[in-house]
């Protein structure tokens, strides 16, 4: 069984997806990949009152508030290897901070040697914008070039994120850092001190 509930943002309305348990998906109306974590030959309710929504929910009015969210909800990421492993290096770039995808690209790369020969600039692009736990995953924080955003959801919503993120500029809070790591066994530092260190691994790929 799966449930879906909507979440009515400043800049549009958003549809979650759960298992019952986990958060399957977040997507804007109308992004380009919505609902693509559902199964739809299992049935869909429509259920406001499941304790991950809640969850969610407080977790976005935060967020929106332009306050730095103190845990993550409770995400199941659906998705290939190839996916998980682009959508893991999403989330260490700091909040606030936008990377261009040539430079996220050759960070990725850095990380995932096995993909330095499979995967180019625009297999990176699709992927990232393949990414069904929006705002969560922050694909919002890569700089598309040309007509390619990164971002499913469009340019305004893009660009609307980001300054939502530039309000709180402060960096990711120990609890966020200790639970990010545990959630992602990495290691989260300082805002900047952590940009700088995915610049310098981009550099040196």
């Amino acid at each position: 069984m799966q449930y879906i509930t909507q979440y009515e943002s400043p800049f549009g309305m958003i549809t979650l997806a759960s298992d019952g348990k986990y958060l399957i998906g977040l997507w804007f109306l109308g992004q380009e990949n919505y609902g693509n974590t559902l199964d739809y030959s299992n049935d869909i309710a429509y259920k406001s009152d499941l304790a991950i929504f809640k969850d969610v929910t407080r977790w976005l009015d935060c967020y929106f508030d332009a306050n730095i969210p103190c845990r993550l909800p409770n995400l199941k990421i659906l998705g290939t290897k190839l996916q998980l492993a682009v959508w893991k290096c999403l989330m260490q770039i700091p909040r606030g901070s936008k990377l261009k995808v040539e430079e996220f690209y050759k960070f990725f790369i850095s990380r995932n040697q096995e993909y330095k020969s499979i995967v180019s600039l625009d297999i990176l692009i699709k992927t990232i914008e393949s990414n069904s736990l929006s705002i969560l995953i922050p694909s919002h924080r890569v700089v598309g070039r040309g007509r390619r955003l990164c971002y499913p959801a469009g340019a305004a919503v893009l660009s609307l994120l980001q300054l939502i993120e530039y309000k709180s500029i402060e960096g990711f809070n120990n609890s966020e850092k200790m639970l990010l790591s545990e959630f992602l066994g990495i290691q989260m530092n300082d805002g900047e001190d952590e940009l700088e260190n995915i610049r310098r691994y981009a550099q040196a790929a």
